[in-house]
């Protein structure tokens, strides 16, 4: 069963990933901790694919598994495939091959196929952080949603989650866990929120998400104020979400869950493009700032010809049109590519 809101809404999330809190972050706008503020855009993109899975109808847990693995790792591996290419291009045109040798490039494409970090070749901001725990999340989904039959389950799983993820900060913070710990700390962080989209048909939006929220943006300010916790959102983000930002992701998203159902947003073309098309977007965009970056901020930006907040106003529609765009022939060829391969 489709919902047009959810569509809609996973749409609006990826559009505003790609074309700004990316712009904000990975091309130097604003500062700490105000524009830390504006990262929504995950717990509401979770959120939606927990609402998404009550809706979809039950499949064997194979079939189930094998659909999911095809949609999210082949277009991944086209994407690891091309990137590679793509720098050591960059890399040879820039400042030469022989400092990214073979051994590198091999480390690189291995180290990306198996959904670990990039060792540098591949000119990444990391955005791909979030394909290894999504995938676990989505995998353990049909167990949860059995298990999590009842809104009062849903509510304990969350009190649980965010125990585990201050423990997990603790545990962080003093210094054990490395690349495992951040892996454990992502799928319980964002795991809160994607339970959380288990409620989206079980529980009427009134005043009383309204309410929680409110009380839940009193227990992240809180947790900052009282030196727990950092006052920038992304500090708080990273390595993994800490409780704060639990607290105000789902404060966040209960908002925006009460603001759905009361505002119909027109069926616009575009809309329906971000949420298609939004993975591919999402695995491209590196790419795409790359060249804006090179192609049109440095160039700006060291000839003073505009002030930062009409450079950052004018690349918003630049960003936003040339990834939708880009990503039409992309998906096609991701399309072909899922009808080849098992």
């Amino acid at each position: 069963m489709r919902d047009l809101s959810i569509d809609q809404l996973r749409g609006l999330a990826m559009a505003y990933i790609v074309a700004f809190i990316h712009t904000l972050y990975w091309l130097g706008f604003g500062g700490e901790p105000w524009r830390s503020w504006a990262l929504v855009e995950m717990p509401i993109l979770f959120f939606v694919s927990g609402a998404a899975h009550t809706l979809s109808r039950p499949k064997p847990y194979g079939v189930f598994v094998r659909s999911k693995l095809r949609r999210v790792l082949w277009p991944y591996y086209l994407w690891v495939v091309a990137s590679v290419v793509l720098a050591v291009g960059y890399r040879f045109a820039t400042d030469g091959l022989e400092k990214w040798g073979g051994k590198l490039i091999i480390s690189e494409l291995a180290h990306l196929m198996v959904l670990l970090p990039s060792n540098g070749l591949v000119p990444i901001p990391y955005h791909i952080w979030f394909v290894l725990p999504f995938l676990v999340i989505i995998l353990l989904a049909p167990l949860a949603h059995r298990w999590l039959g009842s809104v009062r389950r849903v509510a304990a799983a969350l009190v649980v989650l965010f125990v585990v993820s201050g423990c997990l900060w603790a545990v962080s913070g003093a210094g054990h866990g490395g690349f495992v710990l951040s892996q454990v700390g992502l799928v319980v962080g964002y795991a809160a929120f994607f339970f959380l989209g288990f409620l989206y048909q079980r529980v009427e939006a009134t005043w009383r998400l309204l309410a929680v929220a409110l009380a839940l943006f009193g227990a992240a300010a809180a947790l900052v104020a009282g030196g727990l916790f950092p006052a920038s959102m992304q500090s708080n983000k990273f390595p993994f979400p800490s409780p704060a930002y639990l607290c105000y992701g789902v404060g966040v998203t209960l908002v925006v869950w009460y603001a759905m159902r009361r505002v119909r947003l027109p069926d616009w073309a575009w809309l329906r493009a971000y949420n298609q098309r939004g993975y591919t977007i999402f695995l491209w965009q590196n790419w795409v700032f790359a060249f804006v970056a090179t192609a049109v901020v440095s160039p700006v930006r060291a000839a003073g010809a505009l002030p930062e907040w009409l450079l950052f106003v004018l690349l918003l529609p630049l960003l936003f049109f040339v990834q939708l765009w880009i990503s039409r022939p992309i998906a096609w060829v991701e399309e072909q590519l899922l009808r080849w391969l098992p």
